[in-house]
């Protein structure tokens, strides 16, 4: 018979067959010969009583994708592993103490004291590393290794190069103490929290002829921000939403109302079909703005030498190969407008004489944002906006300026780039990106607040998210596992990180020198040596040779944190010499403290008008270098002006006037550069010209005498300061500090509840 006999074991195992195998089994194949694949046994070996084994081939894609993401998972495994191992081990510590605890209690007969004592016992274990998504948080670096005790407790929270605030490390160490992993989750794919609303606007009008109450309509939108439970293309939405208590109640749910994938309704940022009409990069006004004329590729990479140095907002090996279309361009116009605004920075920054082609590469740039594209939201645009905001305050348009950074900073928080979560499958240097992108928007804020004496109004709380790495971009590429550690010298990415930490270590001073009453010259001084000192003496050695390439970075932070000392001081420098100026027969002898502050003043203005000469005469003159210089310039020779038109005959007079003449050529030298340096030429000579010379021949070496304080009341001189401080503020903003009587009262010296004896009784003090 051709068939199994019954009753054999053959015949069982066909009765019992669960289909057949793909492919013979190992012990077939290794006899070679034939098989009928069985399952789960092969006849064959059934019938010589052999082990019948399987193997269960897997055909995976041998792609760079799949092999990433390979990675990636086992990267997480192996954190998860290792956080089970240190929570493991903090349990059996913590078992230990409790027992030794117990122990000495029931000698000593306190079980309240023992009971208090493990309620309390929070202690972490000084070795535990603390792992953050792809990212391994460690205390190792240059600003951590600097004396953190010494720091004030905000100050240490940020001050590493890869450490996040301290909340959230102690939330990472201990995680069963808090609820915030299950209610705030990152992407469940390997994407961010990009969306695009601008499909719904047109699903509402289609729903207009179905049914409201249809349940499976996909025109349902969520804007109470409740329903998309793993919705990530909804944006960041955060602990207090809706949708992460639902995350919690409803870890596994779906919802049926999850959008679909987001469409793009712009044309793709591609090659056009004719090169000859729409450029390399398309926009509307490449025949209009004449862009073909234009070496855009020579504009790029005079970006990436000049203007990349001090803000890497965007990575500059990943852009190049958007560029020449190595590797696919984001989908969109928003890449379009991102190349076009670096190709106008780069071309005004490099420039040595006044341009106006940059203007047209912008408005290239701005042709490709519409405000449609505020319906979408993803990091491309993110670095547009900034770039943006950015290069048009340097134009001359600071409150235009303004609100691009705004509506970048928005999308920002949108995009979930002020958070890191622990178990997200990121690769790192996206991580890295996010981070870069996050503190240059904050760089850029903060600068422009203190540009135009506004407000702070950025995010304080729940800023969860390291600073950027100090390497080099060859330690961190698309192919990286894990994040590089960071290097000791200067690089591209040193001077953004070095801003940021000045920054969080010195908005509580700026926010106090702006408000009234002023603070005292004591808590001013003390915050001084605290925090910008303390941030100095790091800053000052992270590198002992400094590349040309770095020199202009690190001069703008030189005097950037010059002139944060010259606003913080200059109150009390205008309240001397005013003083000074109303002739009081008793002049009140200054306090330590003051005369501290005074000379601090003092001496920033002079190191930063000789700091901006050095390099000036010795570094490459371009037009960022002279924007940067002439603002901090002007800003420096303020004091020295104020002081020699109300103290003319002062000893420190020549030094006074000195320092003007060494402003006021720097100032001429860049006529051929920046246009705005003629008009501050022409206020330092309008307010100081008949105090630097004088008709009757007296050398300006010698003490000038006969010349008497201007003949300005100290309200007027007030005024145009506060303008000459500020220019950003508008004219409502003087008249309430100018009417305020703190103000008055603080030059005055005065109690706060003095009445203004500053206004109209300018007598009380003597002539004028």
């Amino acid at each position: 018979m051709d068939g199994p006999r019954p009753g054999s074991s053959h015949a069982q195992a066909s009765l019992t067959s669960l289909g057949a195998s793909d492919q013979a089994c190992n012990e077939c194949k290794r006899r070679k010969g034939r098989c009928d694949r069985q399952l789960p046994e092969c006849g064959p070996c059934a019938r010589n009583k052999r082990h019948c084994l399987y193997e269960r081939h897997s055909k995976t894609p041998l792609t760079r994708r799949y092999l990433t993401e390979v990675e990636t998972r086992l990267r997480q495994t192996e954190l998860r592993l290792k956080s089970a191992e240190q929570r493991a081990s903090f349990a059996e510590s913590k078992l230990q103490r409790s027992q030794q605890l117990q122990n000495a209690g029931q000698h000593s007969g306190s079980s309240s004291q023992v009971s208090a004592a493990l309620l309390n016992d929070t202690s972490i274990p000084h070795d535990s590393a603390t792992s953050y998504g792809s990212t391994t948080l460690s205390a190792d670096s240059n600003f951590a290794r600097s004396s953190q005790s010494d720091l004030p407790v905000d100050a240490r929270v940020w001050n590493n190069d890869h450490q996040n605030i301290g909340a959230a490390s102690l939330w990472l160490r201990q995680p069963e103490q808090n609820l915030s992993h299950e209610l705030e989750q990152p992407p469940s794919e390997l994407e961010d929290f990009s969306w695009d609303e601008q499909s719904v606007g047109g699903e509402l009008e289609d729903s207009k002829t179905s049914a409201v109450d249809d349940a499976d309509s996909s025109g349902v939108t969520d804007g109470m921000a409740s329903l998309s439970v793993d919705d990530t293309r909804a944006g960041y939405l955060g602990i207090a939403s809706g949708a992460a208590m639902l995350r919690l109640m409803m870890p596994d749910m779906e919802h049926k109302h999850n959008r679909s994938a987001p469409r793009s309704h712009g044309p793709k940022s591609s090659v056009a079909s004719n090169p000859q009409e729409s450029g390399w990069i398309p926009t509307p006004v490449w025949h209009h703005r004449r862009i073909y004329e234009i070496d855009v590729d020579a504009a790029i990479n005079a970006y990436f030498s000049l203007y990349h140095v001090s803000y890497p907002i965007v990575c500059e090996p990943t852009f190049r190969a958007q560029y020449a279309q190595v590797i696919a361009r984001p989908s969109g116009k928003s890449w379009n407008a991102l190349a076009y605004i670096i190709a106008a920075i780069g071309l005004f920054s490099t420039s040595t004489k006044p341009t106006v082609r940059d203007l047209d590469l912008f408005e290239a740039a701005k042709s490709n944002i519409t405000i449609d594209s505020l319906e979408t939201g993803n990091i491309t645009l993110v670095q547009a906006l900034a770039l943006l905001s950015n290069y048009i305050q340097k134009r001359g348009k600071p409150n235009s300026g303004y609100n691009y950074l705004g509506i970048a900073l928005h999308m920002a928080m949108g995009l979930g780039m002020h958070k890191e979560f622990q178990g997200w499958r990121i690769a790192p240097l996206q991580m890295e990106i996010r981070r870069r992108v996050w503190w240059a928007l904050y760089n850029f804020y903060v600068g422009a607040a203190i540009t135009f004496g506004r407000p702070l109004s950025w995010p304080r709380e729940g800023i969860e998210v390291a600073l950027p790495l100090n390497v080099d971009d060859r330690d961190l590429t698309h192919l990286s596992a894990t994040l590089p550690p960071p290097r000791t010298t200067l690089t591209t990415h040193s001077a953004i990180a070095g801003q940021a930490r000045f920054h969080l270590m010195t908005n509580e001073i700026y926010a106090k020198v702006i408000s009234l009453p002023f603070p005292s010259p004591q808590e001013l001084l003390k915050m001084d040596d605290e925090r910008i000192s303390a941030w100095h003496s790091i800053w000052a050695v992270e590198a002992s040779e400094v590349e040309p390439r770095y020199a202009l970075s690190r001069s703008i932070m030189a005097w950037r944190f010059r002139n944060l000392r010259i606003i913080m001081f200059r109150p009390f420098v205008i309240r001397k010499v005013f003083q000074a100026r109303m002739r009081q027969e008793v002049v009140q002898q200054l306090d330590p403290s003051t005369d501290a502050a005074v000379s601090r003043c003092l001496a920033e203005a002079k190191t930063s008008i000789i700091s901006i000469d050095h390099f000036w005469q010795t570094g490459t003159r371009n037009c960022m270098a002279s924007w940067y210089a002439l603002y901090f310039l002007f800003q420096a020779t303020m004091i020295p002006s104020v002081c020699l038109r109300n103290e003319p005959t002062s000893v420190l007079a020549h030094d006074w006037r000195e320092q003007l003449s060494t402003a006021l050529s720097i100032m001429q030298s860049m006529f051929a550069i920046n246009p705005a340096s003629r008009e501050c030429h022409e206020v330092v000579l309008r307010l100081c010209s008949d105090y630097l010379t004088n008709p009757s021949g007296i050398p300006t070496s010698s003490p000038v005498f006969g010349l008497e304080p201007v003949e300005e009341s100290p309200n007027t001189q007030i005024n145009a300061l506060y303008g000459m401080m500020w220019p950003g503020a508008n004219t409502t903003e003087v008249d309430m500090l100018i009417e305020n009587d703190s103000w008055n009262n603080f030059i005055a010296d005065l109690p706060e509840d003095s009445p203004n004896l500053l206004d109209h009784n300018f007598e009380h003090f003597g002539p004028i």
